[in-house]
């Protein structure tokens, strides 16, 4: 995997790129925006993947897991939508990047929207 994070949604989300891929923005989909879920949540941004060599965008899982971090937001659950439902990061750790505390976790997911419980 790559070790540099790219930065993205205005800085609130850095998403670490694994090699031969590049990250783009997206906008949440109809389906979670439709959910009774959409509300319950203070949504970060939604991205996704593509190959550098064919610019073919990832559907479904990456080949390999790769890392998240976001501010974090004490005592607050950071979650994703795998599609179908809300789910919670079952191991993310918060630890300090520089002066701030970021929440870290990993995900296999290729184009997932992510987000804290209210």
């Amino acid at each position: 995997m790559a070790d540099n994070m790219k930065s993205i949604h205005g800085g609130k989300m850095k998403v670490g790129v694994p090699d031969g891929y590049q990250l783009y923005e997206k906008k949440f989909p109809k389906s979670l925006k439709d959910s009774k879920d959409f509300k319950k949540y203070d949504w970060i941004g939604n991205f996704g993947f593509q190959k550098i060599s064919s610019g073919k965008k990832v559907k479904g899982d990456m080949p390999t897991s790769y890392e998240i971090q976001v501010n974090d937001r004490s005592k607050k659950d950071l979650v994703y939508w795998n599609g179908k439902k809300t789910v919670k990061f079952s191991k993310s750790k918060v630890k300090n990047v520089g002066k701030q505390k970021v929440r870290s976790a990993k995900l296999k997911m290729g184009d997932p929207p992510v987000g804290w419980i209210k």
